[in-house]
């Protein structure tokens, strides 16, 4: 019975952010499974392929072992991913939203490709950041994907997926923060077999993972299944991956015989006293948050439309508010609020909602039949959500006003929300329904998408608006091609 893998590393993007760290992640997992020696036949994809190349070897090697006696099929994926509907997208290095379904491979498709071998266990291993942008849905919706693809697709299954569908996969400087998680994690079983229950456990457990990120995992097996058996090979090739970061450790603490104390002009204070300042660096006054948002007013303003958009199609005005207009939408934002970690200056509104029950009869002299009556009950209901802390604007409204006959009225919204130290800021545009030649409404069709940025961080605010309001006039310009197609 033979032991296949597929390693996917994408991290040299043309037009979505690079994720450098990505490559050394594929060559961390690729060396430890050439080292122990349990996969016959591994497809190694590490040079940031394009889509159609991607696809083409994915195929073939699927083909060439199709028939076989397959036991196990292990894929690794690093790199940007992302969600949309009922779907997952495994993104490539020529990625772009235009050429969806030609630059990036569905997991369903995959799933379809993967069930011809006929395994008896299939392992998905998924580090994916979402490629800067996030569609608002429950982490929940992001897990039916998976259960569904386990269920219907495979006999065994293990998926372990770096983040939540609310957040992206964190890089560090020299791995993905999952990636290193998962090969950390091999190093309490020297001489041992590992599980990939084990793995999952070690994960969860991990400190810096839970700092950053929402782990998700769906499993259909055993429990009893090994991943591999961590020879000394293997816990020599790991010690020399992470020794570099054990010496930077090491060399800011002295022993001074009791306590462990950190070296430098500041050696007097405890560990605790500086690890509070470390991470406080990235937390704002009042002051610099209002900077901060007045800076991003600034950067929204002077983004620059293309030639196309700005001067030949639309009349472009825009307009600073301190709501979003539309309620449906605000909803949407509480409800992504409500299932957040991130201790946002926001609070959620409530709204009492009737409904009805049939209940006992208490009183024999107004009995009626079956001995039940009506009542009328309410509940709280979700409806609404604000901002608690000062701030020069929330929500940039702005009318894309067609110069054209042809062309429809558009609007984007772009609205913002902030803790001591993050800043998230949410966007999307939907096209106005013309009733006549002078009224129009919004249907609100579209998804928002979100970016996420530090609150001190100036120039990644920047980033940040050169960012969503390129994809804002990407979507629009898309829009438009459709409907003159």
């Amino acid at each position: 019975m033979k032991n296949l893998a597929i390693l996917i590393g994408v991290a040299d993007y043309q037009y979505i952010n690079k994720l450098s760290p990505c490559d050394r992640d594929i060559e961390l997992i690729s060396s430890i499974l050439n080292i122990s020696e349990k996969y016959q036949e591994v497809l190694l994809l590490n040079k940031s392929p394009f889509g159609a190349t991607a696809k083409d070897q994915i195929a073939e090697f699927i083909r060439q072992h199709q028939g076989a006696d397959i036991n196990e099929i292990f894929i690794y994926y690093t790199g940007h991913g992302t969600r949309i509907k009922d779907d997952f997208f495994y993104l490539f290095a020529d990625f772009e939203e235009q050429r969806l379904e030609q630059t990036s491979l569905r997991n369903s498709e995959f799933d379809a490709m993967l069930k011809s071998l006929k395994p008896k266990l299939t392992v998905k291993v998924i580090d994916a950041c979402q490629a800067g942008t996030e569609y608002i849905k429950s982490n929940q919706e992001l897990q039916l994907i998976f259960d569904k693809s386990s269920k219907e697709s495979f006999n065994k299954a293990y998926f372990l997926f770096s983040s939540s569908s609310a957040e992206s996969s964190i890089a560090l400087q020299d791995f993905s923060v999952f990636t290193k998680s998962f090969a950390k994690s091999l190093l309490g079983f020297e001489n041992q077999n590992v599980r990939y229950r084990d793995i999952m456990a070690y994960i969860s457990d991990d400190t810096t993972v839970k700092k950053h990120q929402t782990p998700l995992f769906i499993q259909q097996a055993d429990n009893t299944e090994v991943f591999i058996n961590v020879s000394d090979k293997v816990t020599e090739f790991l010690a020399s991956q992470f020794e570099i970061e054990n010496e930077q450790e090491d060399s800011k603490y002295i022993d001074d015989g009791n306590l462990v104390s950190p070296v430098g002009e500041n050696s007097f204070l405890s560990a605790l006293v500086k690890k509070v300042r470390n991470k406080g660096e990235d937390f704002c006054s009042e002051e610099e948050a209002i900077d901060s948002i007045t800076q991003l007013k600034r950067f929204l303003s002077d983004y620059k439309w293309s030639d196309d958009i700005a001067n030949h199609l639309f009349d472009i005005t825009e307009e600073f508010s301190t709501n979003i207009p539309y309620l449906a939408s605000r909803k949407e934002i509480a409800k992504w609020l409500s299932n957040t970690k991130e201790e946002y200056f926001t609070a959620l509104n409530y709204s009492q909602e009737s409904y009805e029950v049939e209940v006992p009869e208490t009183n024999v002299y107004r009995m009626v039949a079956g001995g039940y009556r009506t009542v009328t009950k309410y509940k709280d209901v979700l409806a609404d959500y604000r901002v608690t802390a000062p701030a020069p604007f929330q929500t940039l409204i702005i009318q894309l006003e067609p110069k054209e006959q042809i062309l429809s009225w558009y609007k984007a919204f772009i609205t913002v929300i902030f803790s001591k130290a993050k800043l998230t800021i949410f966007y999307k545009f939907e096209r106005e329904k013309e009733r006549n030649w002078s009224e129009r409404f919004i249907e609100e069709k579209n998804e928002w998408k979100t970016v996420h940025c530090p609150l001190k961080k100036i120039d990644q605010i920047e980033e940040c608006v050169d960012k969503l309001m390129g994809d804002i006039e990407d979507q629009i310009i898309l829009d438009i091609q459709r409907s003159i197609d």
